[in-house]
């Protein structure tokens, strides 16, 4: 290791295995027990109180949830120690991962809205990523120094099983978001790909729609630019008028053979329109970041200080209540809503009058919270020493620190709202400027 020697300060191989279980579970769930029941029994001498059974059902055969995980580390520090930091690789392999899983509605139910519920070791999760941590001392002068510190995380989550006992392997579980092949954290439901803009009428006819409403993405529809085809209507007068469409839409799913062979197909009009059904919900996004990064600088000047912390996250969905005010009287003044002079694809056009479906509704709750923000800047100025002595302290330092001064969104539809916080309207997005002083005597 001669040849290092200039370079190399240090350089450590980490590697662990280990096995831990998780028990994190509300008491006696694995039980079945009696709650009061809202209904009293008269015996004569007075009411009694009835009792029913409680919501969840017991399982005896329940387990601790097992996780096993292996991970290689490598430390380092190079260039007399200017720049050190750690490189680990990790995969977890848990079982038996405990849900509270609604049981069929043929076991009964616990009332006419809820059904009963029966905690399970049903699932079986891998995850496997890399973490990574360097910090470096860029500039270190007499009266200037710059140091970052600059982490890395990405995390790859998939469900490999779903066994609902007896045998019984399902690929799906949709009332728990569960989905083989796809992180725990899955959102699942109807997909925004934008708003009905003008030149689309015809298309937007076939959904019984038109500009300015919400499109939605239906899975396995197909779009035929050359079919044209005319609808007549009758107004009011008994007057009857033509109009001519082109473009319709068609499922390869529907098609059928004519007697000569020839293939059939059933397309979506104007006066034949689709109704996007419960059927077209589909996988949208997770939860869970690709990768995260985080970005933290320190500079000194003299006397000065200033540190700036930047984050990144990407590739994750949010869920977000404020994303869902577009139907309502009092909207954020941060929607950017369609118009025909602002051919947004971000927010509907204001309709308090209705036209909207649930279909549309449901989809706006949903958008691509990719983001980059600085979450704060501190700027401080710490009093010399000399002065320090005079009057007879140690230290006084006075600084100034906002936060949240600048956040991108990847998606139009988060501007002015917080993704880092799911776009909750209970934690909006905030900016705030502190000033304080730091005495020590």
């Amino acid at each position: 290791m001669k040849s290092t020697q200039n370079w190399l300060d240090n350089l450590k191989l980490r590697v662990g295995y280990g096995v831990s279980g998780n028990a994190n579970i509300d008491p006696y769930v694995s039980l079945t027990a009696v709650t009061n029941s809202a209904n009293y029994i008269n015996l004569g001498t007075g009411q009694v109180q009835s009792y029913i059974l409680a919501q969840n059902v017991a399982n005896y055969d329940l387990t601790w949830e097992k996780s096993y995980n292996w991970n290689i580390g490598l430390d380092f520090s190079v260039l007399r120690n200017r720049i050190d930091g750690s490189i680990e690789f990790y995969a977890t392999d848990t079982k038996g991962v405990l849900y509270n899983r609604p049981l069929p509605t043929s076991y009964g139910g616990f009332n006419a809205k809820s059904s009963y519920y029966k905690m399970s070791n049903i699932a079986r999760i891998k995850n496997k990523g890399i973490e990574v941590t360097i910090n470096s001392r860029n500039i270190e002068k007499k009266n200037f120094t710059w140091s970052t510190t600059f982490t890395y995380a990405k995390n790859v989550e998939k469900l490999k099983e779903i066994n609902l006992g007896n045998n019984v392997s399902v690929d799906e579980l949709i009332a728990l978001n569960l989905f083989i092949d796809n992180p725990v954290n899955t959102f699942y439901g109807y997909k925004k790909v934008g708003i009905w803009q003008l030149g689309q009428e015809d298309m937007a006819a076939c959904f019984d729609s038109e500009p300015g409403r919400v499109r939605i993405d239906v899975p396995g529809l197909v779009y035929d630019p050359n079919y044209t085809y005319t609808v007549e209507s009758t107004n009011s007068a008994g007057e009857t008028t033509s109009t001519s469409y082109t473009g319709a839409y068609y499922k390869p799913s529907e098609d059928t053979v004519d007697e000569n062979g020839n293939t059939v197909h059933k397309y979506y009009t104007a006066d034949n329109p689709y109704t996007v059904s419960t059927t077209d919900k589909q996988i949208l996004g997770s939860k869970t970041p690709d990768w995260t990064i985080g970005l933290h600088n320190t500079f000194t000047f003299y006397n000065f200080d200033l540190t700036i912390m930047a984050t990144m996250r990407w590739g994750q969905m949010v869920n977000g209540d404020l994303l869902g005010y577009s139907g309502t009287t009092n909207q954020p003044t941060c929607y950017d809503y369609w118009t025909p002079t602002n051919p947004t694809n971000a927010y509907p056009r204001p309709n308090l009058g209705g036209g909207t479906t649930d279909a549309e509704e449901e989809a706006m709750y949903y958008a691509d919270g990719s983001f980059i923000k600085i979450k704060n800047i501190t700027l401080g100025y710490s009093l010399p020493s000399k002065v320090l002595k005079k009057i007879k302290m140690s230290r006084l330092r006075f600084y100034a620190t906002i936060s949240n001064p600048f956040i991108w969104t990847k998606s139009d539809m988060l501007d002015g709202m917080d993704p880092e916080n799911n776009a909750s309207d209970k934690f909006p997005l905030y900016k705030t400027i502190v000033f304080g002083i730091n005495a020590s005597f």
